[in-house]
């Protein structure tokens, strides 16, 4: 990727950090369902290419992807049927949406990913 890209991409992390991630708790915010259930996942994913591009961006969002993957795993999967609700730090309540189980497996992929490369 460019320099000046990266540049921009940079600050627009910072932004999304300052923004997005809960400052007490690091968690990404419940963005609902429909289209919006898909946006957290979206935004990891790119989150994933930034953090492979420019290793001290691993440093700031590792550790808030690593909450979020962790919680999501403790608290936020239905243990009977595996699925995800919009908040990682709730079950699933039904209806369960496409988009929103593709975020948390976006994460989890994330952070496979990311954890493979280290």
């Amino acid at each position: 990727m460019e320099n000046a890209y990266i540049q921009d991409v940079k600050r627009t992390s910072l932004a999304s950090r300052e923004r997005l991630a809960d400052s007490a708790t690091g968690l990404l915010p419940d963005e609902g369902i429909d289209d919006t259930g898909l946006f957290k996942g979206i935004f990891v994913r790119y989150l994933t290419l930034l953090m492979k591009a420019d290793s001290s961006e691993e440093k700031v969002w590792g550790p808030i992807l690593q909450r979020n993957g962790e919680i999501l795993w403790k608290e936020g999967i239905e243990a009977s049927c595996g699925l995800a609700g919009p908040s990682w730090e709730r079950p699933s309540q039904l209806p369960v949406q496409l988009r929103v189980q593709l975020s948390a497996a976006m994460i989890l992929e994330a952070l496979a990913e990311l954890e493979s490369t280290n």
